[in-house]
């Protein structure tokens, strides 16, 4: 190959690459825009904000400036988190990767971030990045010419984006193919790749950042182009960079904010027009192209090095065309261009034309000295791809396909293993649990036949017990009966005798131990009635009749201790009596024959000039009335008794009062006959608090 050739394919790989880096530009608005997290420490909205920043200060300052920013704003983090981690590193490296000279830092970030994916789990949560992960170390030995070691790592990515049914970013897969077979010179490969790259964009939505939407698709166009123009089919070179250039202005209306961007797009895609043209020996054509692209790229005094290329090409031209003074005005501003701009690829091919020049001239000397220069170039050029052979990418993919189906076929021999094992576990459960049915169905009809028969002798034995429950039944009505019968009976003649005692004393004319004969007569006459009075209220039950009518509780209270207002008097003892105007659903009669006998206890177990309180508390749907004195009390030991009828919990009153063991029972079943509750509190000579709770009317 002449030294013409190798020129021409060397500029043609540089522009190649050129595309590949513009492409790369908004990278980082990309990783950023794809940043989902659902860890409560992870801070995705910071990470806009502070590419914006280091983005712009790394083209300002320089990437050591952004880098030290970057890892400052990465410690105001309180508490960061595994996507915030990833986020620094991704970033990180996108900045090393802007100078070459920081080449092995940027590999160097690219094995800590693939080390924060060694847990399954960090590698589901966050699928994308792991993806971008092993897509970079496939990049980072590509840039360090380990080549069979670079396809394992871009099939794996891959993988995980098919696992994660991403089918947009598989396109950074098929880039990077493409990338690799062009770098190869297997053009038609990387036609078909670079193709597919741009049907797998079609698949992203509009969210899907900047680079995906917009970067990717424009530059697949052109890269397409390049192929062909590597392969001298020029006219589907210009064909796809038309619809490059068209693409690019259509869309650019709906980025505002990418002007910059979409200018320097446009240039890279003109200049690569122009170097179709000058194939195609439209030199006219070609020139003014040319000159365009090389004033647009230092107006904007971004991708200076596209500038440069397109000042190698303008030379070229003139130099075909015997333009000699244009050739050297060029020459010279190329040359102060890269004192300022230093390139080591657009040096290389500077000394090469340069030399081609002065030849041309005459100046032997000046030509030795340039294309010395160029060969020196070309020399370490050589020993660095020495340094490992080039392999095909179509046999690496072809055989880490071949190893993946190879594990995929053991894979499914395990799984079938695994499934026979299972069949076999499962037909031997389905049998065991065959015989134990059978087994367990002979015994149940076994034990149903023995259930018949205990069944058959509990219905006999429950016909006894109704019968028998029922004979109870109706001895306790009668026996009811006849305890109403003979304490009516009895109320009357005890009564007369009381009356009789009564008549007696008013005489007066009696001894002191009459007199005494006497009030023990009245006042065992007086405890039988009351005993009587009590039996005949034994049979208030939740069954009964009981006659509800809205009552004032107020009054009904007020009733209650004037009633009993002569007992407390007897013993100089104060009722108070605290409620607000209150109606209740209750039976007037049952609900006052309660209060009575909470009352009347609360005199009796009170000493001589103690005070009684009678209180209501008003809840939404219910009352409380509370009875509380500062008596005798409960003992502990009685208090579980108090509400049994005869109960042994019974003791005399503070002046000897006779207790029955009743009252608190009567109590008991006419406040549950009213759908209601009572219960108290007591200690032992410091006093009883009863309480009665009953629903509103």
């Amino acid at each position: 190959m002449n030294i013409d050739n190798q020129r021409w394919y060397a500029l043609s790989a540089l522009r190649h690459y050129l595309s590949i880096c513009l492409i790369c530009l908004p990278a980082l608005i990309f990783f950023s825009c794809q940043w989902t997290s659902t860890d409560r420490v992870d801070h995705p909205k910071q990470w806009q904000a502070w590419f914006d920043q280091v983005d712009s200060l790394a083209r300002q300052k320089g990437v050591p400036y952004s880098i030290h920013l970057l890892d400052s704003l990465m410690q105001t983090l309180p508490q960061p988190g595994a996507g915030d981690r990833i986020k620094h590193l991704k970033i990180l490296r996108q900045l090393y990767q802007k100078d070459s000279n920081y080449s092995k830092q940027a590999r160097k970030a690219t094995d800590e971030l693939l080390s924060l994916f060694k847990s399954p789990d960090v590698q589901k949560k966050y699928p994308r990045d792991y993806a971008d992960a092993l897509l970079f170390k496939g990049d980072d030995l590509l840039q360090q010419r380990r080549y069979s070691e670079v396809y394992p790592y871009y099939f794996e990515g891959k993988l995980v984006l098919i696992e994660a049914g991403e089918t947009c970013e598989l396109s950074k897969y098929s880039r990077r193919i493409a990338m690799v077979s062009y770098g190869d010179k297997k053009y038609h490969q990387a036609i078909e790749y670079y193709k597919k790259e741009f049907e797998e964009l079609q698949n992203c939505q509009p969210d899907a950042g900047f680079e995906l939407t917009f970067v990717e698709k424009q530059g697949s166009l052109d890269n397409i182009g390049l192929s062909y123009r590597q392969l001298g089919d020029l006219d589907s070179a210009l064909y796809y960079y038309d619809r490059a250039l068209a693409y690019i202005q259509q869309e650019e209306k709906n980025y505002p904010n990418q002007q910059q961007f979409m200018s320097l797009a446009k240039v890279v895609v003109m200049s690569n027009q122009a170097d179709a043209y000058m194939a195609k020996k439209d030199y006219s054509r070609a020139e003014t192209m040319f000159i365009a692209c090389i004033d647009t790229n230092y107006r904007l005094g971004s991708d200076i090095e596209n500038a440069q290329l397109s000042q190698l090409s303008l030379i070229e031209l003139y130099l075909k065309n015997k333009a000699y003074p244009k050739v050297h005005k060029e020459l010279q501003k190329l040359a102060e261009s890269l004192s300022r701009y230093p390139s080591r690829e657009v040096s290389f091919e500077y000394q090469k034309i340069s030399g081609r020049y002065q030849y041309e001239q005459k100046n032997y000397e000046t030509a030795a000295h340039h294309l010395m220069s160029y060969i020196g170039y070309s020399d370490e050029n050589e020993r660095e791809e020495r340094k490992g052979l080039r392999l095909d990418i179509s046999q690496s993919m072809a055989q880490t396909e071949r190893d993946y189906e190879l594990a995929l076929n053991k894979q499914r021999d395990r799984l079938q293993e695994l499934s026979l094992a299972i069949i076999l576990l499962v037909t031997l459960t389905i049998l065991s649990i065959a015989f134990l049915v059978y087994r367990n169905w002979k015994n149940a009809q076994r034990n149903v036949a023995e259930l018949t028969l205990l069944n058959e002798e509990i219905a006999r034995q429950n016909t006894v017990m109704i019968d028998t429950v029922k004979a109870l039944e109706e001895s306790q009505q009668q026996n009811q009966q006849m305890m109403k019968i003979v304490a009516h009976d009895l109320r009357n003649p005890i009564g007369a005798v009381h009356s009789a005692t009564q008549l007696l004393l008013y005489d007066g004319h009696y001894t002191e131990e009459q007199l005494e004969l006497l009030n023990l007569i009245q006042t065992a006459s007086m405890n039988a009635t009351s005993l009587i009075s009590q039996l005949l209220q034994v049979n208030v039950n939740a069954n009964q009749d009981i006659q509800k009518e809205e009552v004032q509780l107020r009054e009904l209270l007020s009733s209650s201790v004037n009633m009993l207002r002569h007992k407390a008097d007897d013993k100089q003892q104060i009722i108070s009596l605290n409620t607000p105007e209150v109606t209740i659903r209750a039976d007037r009669e049952k609900v006052f024959r309660v209060i009575g006998n909470l009352l009347g206890n609360a005199i009796k177990f009170s000493d001589v000039g103690e005070t009684i309180h009678i209180t209501v508390e008003e809840l939404p749907h219910d009352v409380i009335i509370s009875v509380q004195d500062r008596g005798i009390g409960i003992p502990e030991s009685l208090q579980k008794h108090i509400f049994e009828f005869f109960t042994t919990a019974k003791r005399a009153g503070t002046s000897g009062e006779q207790p029955f063991g009743l009252g608190l029972a009567i109590c008991r079943q006419i406040v549950m006959a009213h759908g209601g509750q009572i219960w108290f509190n007591s200690i032992e000579n410091q006093g009883t608090q009863f309480f009665v709770k009953l629903p509103k009317a």
